[in-house]
């Protein structure tokens, strides 16, 4: 209220001043720079209000925060977390046992053939073995398996070449006899 009357004075002044002739805009900067330094300070107290409340929010939002996120939604995560733990301990393995084990048995093959691989190669930091695009594996009725693989490597001339091992594995996966040769 106080301002306003002021702002009313300063532009009874100004008429005044302008009736007599004298420079009007004098006195109208200096009451603009007042105007000014008086809604500066305004906003200063203003944003400084507002710091003080929004640390208390804060404050009061954190003593029930967990993380920065609210107590009900830890609550919700953990019962998810939960129930896909259970899930996963306790989901029914597949009734064909023997499909499983021919799986792992397989796979036990197919690394007892690369570990021939790797000990026939003679530059080994050349060796590249096509695990996924060129390896088969054949099952035989007395349970033994045979696994070709093919790999790449460097000879003694540095000349890289293709091979392909064959491995013949008994019903364990365990190495019986292997060769290779130039694919």
């Amino acid at each position: 209220m106080e301002k306003s009357k002021e702002w009313l004075e300063g532009v009874k002044a100004h008429s005044e001043e302008k009736k007599r002739g004298d420079n009007p805009y004098e006195s109208h900067t200096q009451e603009y720079l007042d105007w000014e330094e008086g809604w500066l300070d305004s906003q200063h107290d203003l944003k400084n209000s507002q710091n003080i409340s929004r640390e208390t929010y804060v404050k009061d939002k954190k003593s029930n925060d967990i993380a920065g996120y609210p107590a009900s939604e830890w609550g919700v995560a953990l019962v998810i977390g939960v129930v896909a733990l259970l899930a996963f301990v306790l989901w029914p393995e597949s009734k064909d046992s023997s499909k499983g084990s021919v799986t792992s048995i397989e796979t036990v093959a197919k690394q007892s053939c690369m570990e021939y691989i790797r000990s026939i190669v003679r530059n080994k930091s050349t060796l590249d073995i096509n695990y996924l695009t060129d390896t088969k594996v054949t099952q035989h009725s007395n349970g033994r398996y045979t696994v070709y693989m093919g790999f790449d490597a460097q000879n003694d001339f540095g000349v890289e070449q293709n091979y392909v091992a064959e491995c013949l594995t008994d019903s364990y996966g365990s190495l019986i006899e292997a060769s290779s040769f130039k694919n």
